[in-house]
């Protein structure tokens, strides 16, 4: 008899173990039956229910490489903890029913049959679990991963009397976790966002993958610009771990903010697919101040017109300085260079220089001062004279000698002058002291060699200029003259004056007044020469003029007077004589002499005056006796030039008859024009005047008349001079 120790209602449920091998023989145990005697051997028999069992294998995409982006290739997991549901009632293999005539369950729906966690290889299995329908569901997911929350069914179904263990393989792949790294730029006033940041990613510490480095410490992972929203994310599929983000560019107008950033890349919970990291960096914008000043003083100026080009030359900014205030341009981009125009300077100063200058990569004010400078003055004055050159010979109008002397144009040395303010003269900036008040001496100054003195360095402004000392032999120009050395324009660095000015020669005024000796009657037309007492010398050493030439000859005016108009230089010596006496006068033989000496600088001239006295001509005319010498009376003479004028008539007496200024060197006649009775008319006297002073006797003799008396002739009488 064959039994079996299950008795389920079907075996299509059931597992033969094994074989059962029974001997029948006296050996053999038995049992005999009570009612029919028989020998009873009995062979139990086992049957076992098929057990399932569940294996499950996790996946996912696992750290592979990096280049330019991180590469994943999917390998097992370890570490997934699975729970496993009975997906509906399991009721025992063998269909037994408890009392009540149901069914014995072996895991109610929904029932916890067991929990799995894969190892190693990823892998995790759950055994002798009865036949029938279960659900798997992740309750953790591996580090990094993300939850499988959808789970799946697998069913345990009978394969047949010969599987005594039903497998089944569940594959559960896991999506990696993404992580999300960006940078938000925003102003750090305004918080307004800002795009054109560029932003570098780096590994903080070394990423491993299968135990090798693949991206070490420090590595440039990856660069992002921010867009208009500000944001900028770096496109890399990253693994967890740990990152800095560095600003390498700001945008446009900003700072770099210099601040790294760490960022931690981590598991947030399982259920979270992307992990978002995001840092926020605030920028200042670059500020460059400009300052306008004066270069001398550091005083800031207001007025100037200024702008910011950039590298293209196109302005950025235009503006107007104000007095004791900077100008702050924002948002210039660092690292570029911009140029620093003056387009109009302020009144009194010269136009700037450009500056180029490079905005730098920090949150601090940049300071840049532009600096006027304020133009010079000069002056500049060439003092010139007359010196000697030549000597030439002229011929007057009346015969007489005269030479002109000639002078050229020529520097004048040592001269110097004074310099005055003609007004106050005041700082450009308005603001500094006063340089000069009105009528402040400023300076002395001297010619050179060439004539010229000069001033420069002067403040602008309105000077007057005063000779102080001339050269010698020079008149001293002590006129004032006002110099206008204010400012012109930014173009011009030093305003200048520049004139010639021309000092007179002091002259020499020589007068002669020629006068009858012994009365105060004056004499004209006595000619008088004026020489040279010595060589007169150029400046070179030439002689131009011998001694005791005759430089001038004039005659006097109806008042006696005459004046020498040669332009005489000065430090040489002359004389005066006279070379014609004054018609019916002797000449005189005195010679006056001068030496032109320089006098007070402030005299043009120096007066030489000089009185010279004639005697007269005098004739004393006697009429006398041929006979015996005796002075004749009574005889009627005339006088008469060799025009045949008549000078004088008179009548002889015992006495000389006197006749005073008959012109030296002229003829003139004396005519009897009746004679005394008993005497015969003599012959004309014709006699040239003598020069001299001396009594100059002029004698004519008469003849008697002698009377023959012949009565058969006539009369003859002769008269005997």
């Amino acid at each position: 008899r064959f039994t079996t120790t299950d008795e389920a209602e079907s075996v299509a449920a059931h597992e033969v173990i094994n074989t059962i091998e029974v001997s029948i023989d006296s050996d053999a145990a038995y049992q005999t039956d009570g009612i029919s005697g028989d020998v009873i051997i009995e062979a139990v028999y086992e049957d076992h229910p098929v057990k399932g069992q569940l294996r499950i294998i996790k996946r996912g995409d696992v750290l592979d490489g990096f280049e330019d982006d991180f590469n994943y290739k999917e390998e097992n997991l370890a570490g997934a903890v699975f729970a496993v549901y009975a997906a509906e009632d399991i009721y025992t293999a063998d269909g037994q029913k408890d009392g009540d005539g149901n069914r014995i369950l072996e895991y109610a729906s929904g029932q916890l049959a067991g929990t799995v966690v894969t190892n190693e290889n990823g892998e995790g299995v759950l055994s002798n679990l009865p036949l029938g329908p279960y659900r798997i569901v992740e309750t953790k997911a591996p580090e990094g991963f993300v939850l499988d929350s959808q789970g799946q069914t697998v069913t345990l179904a009978y394969e047949g009397q010969d599987t005594p263990v039903v497998m089944q393989t569940a594959e559960v792949k896991n999506k990696r976790q993404k992580v999300e790294v960006s940078a938000v730029k925003k102003d750090a006033d305004t918080e307004k966002p800002l795009p054109g940041a560029e932003f570098g990613l780096y590994a903080k510490a070394d990423i491993l993958a299968h135990g090798d480095v693949i991206a070490g410490a420090g590595t440039l992972l990856a660069k992002a610009v921010s867009g208009l929203d500000g944001k900028a994310g770096f496109g890399l599929d990253l693994p967890f771990g740990e990152y800095y983000i560095w600003e390498l560019a700001a945008p446009a107008g900003y700072a770099l903010s210099g601040e790294t950033l760490e960022v931690s890349a981590a598991c947030q919970g399982q259920d979270m697919e992307t992990v978002k990291v995001s840092s926020i960096y605030k920028n200042k914008p670059t500020r460059v101040s400009v300052k306008k000043s004066d270069l001398a003083t550091a005083v800031t100026v207001s007025g100037a017109a200024l702008s910011i080009l950039d590298k293209d030359g196109n302005v950025v900014e235009r503006w107007r300085t104000e007095k004791n205030r900077g100008h702050v341009v924002e948002r210039l981009t660092a690292g570029e260079t911009y140029t620093l125009r003056e387009e109009m300077a302020p009144y009194g100063y010269l136009l700037a220089e450009e500056i180029t200058f490079t905005v730098e990569d920090t949150e601090e004010i940049q300071e840049l001062e532009m600096k006027d400078d304020v133009p010079t003055a000069r002056l500049i004055i060439n003092k010139e004279g007359e010196f000697l050159e030549d000597v030439s010979v002229m011929e007057s109008a009346g015969g007489w000698i005269d030479h002109f002397i000639e002078y050229i144009i020529g520097s004048l040395k040592d001269v110097t002058f004074e310099v005055f303010a003609l007004e106050d003269i005041r700082a450009a900036d308005g603001e500094s002291a006063d340089y000069y008040k009105k009528d402040e001496l400023i300076g002395m100054i001297t010619t050179d060699s060439t004539g010229i003195a000069e001033l420069s360095g002067l403040p602008l402004g309105r000077y007057y200029v005063k000779e102080k000392a001339t050269a010698e032999g020079y008149v001293l120009d002590d006129k004032a003259r006002e110099i206008d050395l204010t400012y012109r324009d930014q173009y011009t660095a030093e305003v200048t004056y520049s004139s010639d000015w021309l000092n007179n020669r002091q002259k020499a005024g020589v007068h002669v007044l020629k006068k009858e000796k012994g009365s105060e009657r004056v004499l004209e037309g006595a000619v008088f020469a004026l020489c040279a007492k010595e060589d007169i010398i150029r400046a070179d050493g030439r002689v131009v003029m011998k001694a005791d030439t005759v430089i001038e000859e004039k005659a006097t005016d109806a008042d006696g007077m005459l004046v020498f108009t040669a332009d005489l230089p000065i430090g040489y010596s002359y004389y005066i004589k006279e070379t014609s006496p004054a018609p019916g006068f002797a000449t005189a033989e005195e010679v006056q002499e001068f030496t032109f000496v320089y006098g007070d600088a402030g005299a043009e001239s120096i007066s030489y005056d000089f009185t010279f006295e004639d005697e007269p001509t005098v004739f004393e005319f006697l009429k006398l006796s041929l006979k015996d010498g005796s002075r004749v009376e009574g005889a009627q003479l005339q006088l008469a030039d060799e025009n045949k004028d008549v000078v004088e008539t008179w009548i002889s007496g015992t006495k000389p008859h006197t006749i005073r200024e008959l012109v030296a060197g002229k003829t003139y006649i004396l005519t009897e024009t009746r004679p005394a009775d008993g005497y015969v008319t003599a012959e004309d006297v014709v006699f040239t005047a003598a020069d001299t002073g001396e009594v100059q006797e002029i004698t004519m003799e008469d003849d008697v008349v002698v009377a023959l008396l012949d009565c058969h002739k006539p009369t003859l009488i002769r008269c005997h001079k």
